[in-house]
């Protein structure tokens, strides 16, 4: 298996589930990361765990339905780290049922 050392990786979902799961192991392989949710807090809790653990960290809030807050995600790793070689999408969003159920009991 090649080393994922010093590669850098995009984690949209970061803060959430698999999310987190799969944030920790890449943080552990020495990857770089640009790491991406929704909920600043936890994003910024990310950043200082991972980091006091010796990874490179950038975190920032996205909302994947924004499509120039999606572009901006992309522009900020290439800024940041010169490259993305993984895209992780874990975003999530409400299905379309769920979203009809809540305007029901509205």
């Amino acid at each position: 298996m090649r080393s994922l050392q010093n590669k850098v990786a995009i984690v949209k979902g970061a803060t959430g589930g698999l999310g987190t799961i799969l944030t920790e192991e890449l943080a552990s392989q020495g990857m770089k990361m640009v790491l991406a949710s929704t909920n600043p807090k936890k994003l910024n809790l990310m950043k200082e765990k991972y980091e006091s653990e010796g990874a490179s960290i950038t975190v920032s809030t996205v909302d994947v339905t924004n499509e120039e807050e999606v572009k901006t995600l992309f522009h900020l790793a290439q800024q940041t780290y010169g490259q993305a070689d993984i895209l992780v999408n874990l975003a999530g969003l409400p299905s379309p049922m769920r979203i009809m159920n809540l305007q029901k009991s509205m």
